[in-house]
């Protein structure tokens, strides 16, 4: 059910515009690029603009960056974004 409610989120958000929908993929500390693949589909990231990383975590950008090109690879070379407000870069 959490999956279709997402799904519907973002088929919804879409509809508005200029409104980017990016879903949140963790961060390089919580789950592998392989792990996170089947979850993100189910999610709808394929509808999605693309995905946001440590949101709410303090991974270095380096390391946030690094994960999100392997998590890109995956899913179709999906653009992301990182949230360096914590993280003291």
């Amino acid at each position: 059910e959490r999956y279709d409610l997402l799904k519907g989120a973002i088929q919804r958000l879409k509809q508005q515009p200029a409104t980017k929908v990016y879903l949140d993929a963790g961060n390089a500390g919580w789950q592998s690029p392989d792990a996170l693949f089947q979850p993100l589909q189910r999610a709808g990231i394929a509808e999605a603009d693309g995905f946001s990383l440590n949101v709410s975590n303090f991974q270095t950008t380096a390391v946030s960056t690094e994960f999100g090109k392997k998590l890109s690879e995956k899913i179709g070379n999906k653009p992301f974004v990182i949230d360096t407000s914590r993280n003291g870069n």
